[in-house]
């Protein structure tokens, strides 16, 4: 029987005061869901935290056959050249060169990818695009993107293009997803294409211009997991393509 795919999947950081601690300890932070949903469809989840060798990278991308990026916070405006907005928040510059270097490895090797939330982004400035650092601010007509915290509950809908891996993964064109971000891509990163969009206009969802097996969602997936089966479906496109990867 052929060994589980190997999914890595990114991790921020965040601090803590736990009782047995006087100070507070930098911890790493990576939702549960996330592993959930990988194990859930037959992937090993591996947890990477903000690394700061590059060959401690190369490793991890040598032994994985599979890279999701995690939601989280917002991505510093200078890795897409442009200067902050007020409502810039949760910045990590440790976090966000750890995740660009680990994508840049990962096309390398040809290793597939799933962008979620954050990683979407992510994925959309490591391939030299950049961001709405602002929805509520800077994109006319917003409907409501930014939900308290991400959970099973769909509040909007999008547009999914025919043709496309999102298309053929939850069958629909038109899909309602739970979301929780003010953040969005803005100009398209090279070698991507636009799957999915809201209803103003905001890019939901993108995939390798290619053929390369790249997919990302502006919304929150493993969130849902057990309440919308097309969501299920997303990871197992993942598994899939990472059963194909060779590393």
């Amino acid at each position: 029987m052929a060994a589980s795919p190997i999914i890595l999947i990114t991790a921020g950081t965040f601090t803590a005061a736990p009782p047995y601690h006087h100070e507070p300890e930098w911890n790493v932070h990576c939702p549960l869901a996330y592993v959930r949903a990988v194990e859930a469809v037959g992937g090993i989840p591996l947890v990477v935290p903000p690394l700061l060798e590059t060959t401690t990278l190369e490793t991890l991308v040598g032994i994985g056959q599979g890279l999701l990026l995690s939601g989280g916070g917002d991505i510093a405006s200078l890795a897409y050249g442009e200067e902050p907005h007020p409502q810039l928040s949760c910045v990590d510059p440790g976090r966000d060169a750890c995740e660009l270097a680990l994508v840049q490895a990962a096309l390398q090797h040809g290793m597939p990818i799933l962008g979620i939330c954050r990683g979407i982004q992510l994925l959309n400035v490591a391939r030299g695009g950049t961001l709405v650092q602002d929805i509520p601010s800077q994109v006319s007509g917003a409907i409501q993107h930014q939900g308290a915290t991400p959970g099973p509950a769909v509040t909007h809908t999008i547009s999914v293009a025919a043709g496309t891996v999102l298309s053929s993964i939850t069958g629909t064109d038109t899909l309602a997803v739970n979301s929780a971000h003010h953040q969005a891509l803005g100009r398209l990163g090279t070698g991507l294409h636009v799957t999915a969009q809201a209803a103003d206009g905001v890019i939901e969802g993108i995939e390798g211009a290619d053929g390369y097996p790249i997919l990302g969602v502006q919304f929150h997936p493993e969130e849902s997991l057990g309440v919308h089966p097309a969501f299920s479906r997303i990871f197992s496109w993942l598994l899939e393509a990472a059963t194909v990867h060779k590393p």
